[in-house]
């Protein structure tokens, strides 16, 4: 589902996607995020254009998706200056904070469309998107429903609920607007010349679970997988079936 979002904007000539992952190697070979793009995008549009160096794939359109590896400075320094309409981390939890926020610093385009970023990963406590989810989206410790302990799994209720935040420092700060994040840290930011308010710009944020039960083509075409994984040890069988975040 990252790479089909890319589908939305790739009729727009002007429109240039990112896939990043945080080695570059990890994005080819049989399965790998290139060549499953390439098999997906090319049913969308026959004739497309392609390379294999740089990853990139161009479409009818002109719109373009280049796939590379974040792989530290020296992949940071080579985004810079780039103006770019989305971008895909894929394999999100691998990233740090740093490396986030400045891949979502690049955002900038011509394209007819608001510039966004989404990340994907698989549940993993110990990285920074753990921390953005845990007080708000997920069950907290000890949580039990109907005699279930549900711990660290996600709310159904609060799925794809749009939060917003806002960078004061080196804290990043949550509310449920913007006028209520403007409100609380509006004057730790310089002040427009022209209107006098606040230049405080927070952003919008939103967490979507999912699950091998949200994927029919998977349990099609294995049907002994969610019996396979029901199988596993418990903590084990809480991340990799339930999605659960926090390990017991």
């Amino acid at each position: 589902m990252g790479l089909m979002r890319f589908l939305i904007y790739v009729e727009d000539p002007n429109f240039i996607g990112f896939v990043i992952r945080k080695n570059a190697s990890d994005l080819r070979g049989a399965g790998a995020a290139y060549d499953e793009a390439l098999d997906m995008f090319t049913k969308y549009d026959p004739n497309l254009q392609s390379t294999k160096q740089p990853m990139q794939i161009t479409f009818s359109s002109g719109a373009k998706i280049f796939f590379t590896g974040l792989d530290g400075d020296a992949g940071m320094k080579a985004l810079q200056g780039k103006q770019i309409s989305a971008i895909l981390l894929d394999e999100a939890s691998h990233f740090t904070e740093e490396e986030i926020v400045w891949a979502e610093s690049r955002l900038r385009t011509k394209a007819n469309m608001i510039p966004n970023i989404w990340l994907t990963c698989n549940p993993d406590s110990s990285s920074v998107i753990f921390t953005w989810i845990k007080d708000y989206y997920l069950y907290p410790k000890g949580t039990v429903i109907d005699g279930e302990l549900v711990e660290g799994r996600a709310i159904p209720e609060k799925d794809g609920v749009v939060r917003y935040y806002l960078k004061v420092g080196n804290n990043t700060e949550w509310g449920e607007s913007k006028e209520e994040l403007i409100e609380r840290f509006g004057h730790r930011f310089p002040k427009n010349k022209e209107t006098g308010e606040s230049t405080a710009s927070p952003k919008s944020f939103t967490f979507i679970s999912a699950t091998c039960l949200d994927n029919p083509p998977l349990l099609e075409a294995n049907p002994d997988y969610v019996s396979t994984l029901a199988a596993l040890p418990r903590i084990t069988r809480e991340r990799l079936l339930y999605g659960k975040q926090i390990a017991a």
